[in-house]
């Protein structure tokens, strides 16, 4: 199938990690390109994983990155507000980095919604 003529999604669609055909097309496609060796099938597991584990963390920082925000809006002291000024910008820094991480692994950005 050329994928310039044809609506991939209506030929072929996931189950978790394995590619499951949707007409003879698709069913031509996972033949041909062997969509579903134990090989491929177990890099999309490890994948899948790796990007949930990422997005896991990402999402943890963002939970500490608001509560951060909040504490420096209640803190009363310029001591504090400082401190946590300082936690604001590591946990900044820990999330973008976290972001770039997964850019690394997999190539391009990921959708994290």
């Amino acid at each position: 199938m050329n994928p310039d003529h044809f609506v991939m999604k209506e030929h072929l669609r996931y189950s978790g990690p394995t590619v499951v055909p949707r007409s003879r097309r698709g069913e031509w496609t996972c033949e041909l390109l062997d969509l579903n060796d134990p090989v491929r099938v177990a890099h999309r597991e490890t994948l899948s994983a790796v990007y949930e584990r990422f997005s896991e963390q990402y999402d943890q920082h963002l939970d500490d990155l608001g509560m951060v925000m909040q504490l420096i809006a209640l803190a009363t002291s310029e001591e504090a507000v400082e401190k946590l000024r300082v936690l604001k910008e590591e946990k900044e820094k820990a999330l973008q980095q976290g972001y770039r991480q997964m850019v690394d692994f997999f190539g391009v950005a990921p959708s994290l919604t």
